[in-house]
């Protein structure tokens, strides 16, 4: 597949976002995706929602899990940086992990294979599917990974 047809696929832009999507997950689950990310990826972690004076480096797995708990009302974001384009985490609910990115960031096949290699590697990581969707429509699915494969 060229970087048009992937682009016109999967990047189109149509002002709304890109969900990537691991559904029916654990807290075991995410802190290992928390140890991936960090060990991977340059990230600006939020405890206190978007407050720039409030940001890590790290993904700090007790505040979030604190956040499930309710022990903190504060939200958790992280922003992820994946080869010059940004993926986001809210930490909504321990069941999926939910990541958001923007079509418009996704400008080069560069770009797409290394969103590509996350997607597989958090696939194999958790041995479970990776679904990338349509903003708030996970049954539209544009790329589905499975063991790592798509």
């Amino acid at each position: 597949m060229n970087w048009d047809n992937i682009k016109e696929q999967i990047y189109f832009e149509d002002g709304s976002l890109r969900d990537i999507y691991v559904l029916n997950t654990t807290r075991d689950d995410w802190y290992r995706w928390i140890e991936y990310v960090n060990s991977n990826y340059p990230v600006n972690f939020y405890n206190h929602g978007l407050d720039e004076d409030i940001q890590f480096r790290q993904i700090d797995p007790q505040a979030v899990t604190d956040r499930w708990d309710g022990k903190s009302d504060y939200n958790c974001i992280v922003i992820v940086r994946i080869k010059d384009a940004y993926l986001k985490a809210h930490f909504f609910a321990e069941d999926e992990i939910e990541n958001d990115i923007s079509p418009k960031e996704f400008n080069s096949e560069e770009q797409h294979l290394a969103l590509l290699k996350y997607l597989q590697e958090v696939s194999q990581l958790l041995n479970k599917k990776v679904i990338l969707t349509d903003e708030s429509r996970p049954e539209r699915v544009l790329l589905l990974v499975k063991r790592g494969k798509y």
